[in-house]
């Protein structure tokens, strides 16, 4: 079933709850293994020296083939790291773990993800369309965490493939609480455009972490 480009995750495809809390509900063997393939990370607010999530990035073969032919044996230059990053975000093959080491109230959320989605925007990784998108469709998606909050333990996981993103939020016990898809590229490359924009919080540390690997 194809959504429309409007709305973005905008239609509900209300799916299975998943009962084991630890295997994501997707096929992942088109996933690479291997240097390049994705990386893992711990975000902290160092000012307060607290760590409050982990993300997983895992990417298709053909996204690995990518990075590996920008990064191999060329140093981590700005160059670099920048082309790196705009590559992982044009991947149609992807795989993304979210996951909270920290409880905090909506408002936060909702004020992370604009801001979070603004410089993507102003970064030239998105369009204005695709912020303004997430801007309007957000608090109506998320609004069963109005409010329950996001608690510890919570993941948003994400799957990529071709022109398909899968969006489910799930709770520490293993409760699916939103199970969404949405169609065309704007969907998918705003999601990971999230995390590697280089205004984004994740960008430095994603990208040392998958540019390490030998």
């Amino acid at each position: 079933m194809r959504m429309p480009r409007t709305g973005l995750l905008a239609a509900l495809l209300l799916l299975a709850p998943v009962a084991d809390a630890q295997s994501p509900p997707f096929d992942l063997s088109s996933l690479a293994t291997g240097p390049f393939s994705g990386a893992r990370m711990r975000l902290e607010k160092t000012f307060l020296d607290v760590d409050v999530a982990t993300l997983e990035v895992r990417f298709g073969e053909g996204t690995q083939a990518r990075l590996r032919s920008l990064a191999a044996g060329r140093g981590t230059t700005k160059a670099v790291r920048d082309a790196v990053a705009r590559a992982a975000t044009d991947s149609d093959d992807a795989y993304v773990r979210l996951r909270f080491l920290r409880g905090f109230d909506f408002d936060r959320m909702k004020a992370e993800t604009r801001k979070t989605v603004r410089c993507a925007w102003k970064a030239g990784y998105i369009e204005r369309d695709d912020f303004e998108l997430v801007v309007a469709n957000f608090p109506t998606l998320f609004a069963f965490l109005a409010r329950r909050g996001v608690r510890a333990g919570d993941a948003l996981l994400y799957r990529i493939e071709g022109e398909r993103l899968r969006t489910v939020y799930r709770t520490a016990k293993g409760q699916v609480l939103l199970d969404v898809a949405a169609e065309g590229a704007g969907p998918r490359r705003t999601m990971l455009a999230s995390y590697f924009a280089p205004c984004s919080d994740f960008h430095r540390p994603l990208l040392d972490a998958l540019l390490s690997r030998p």
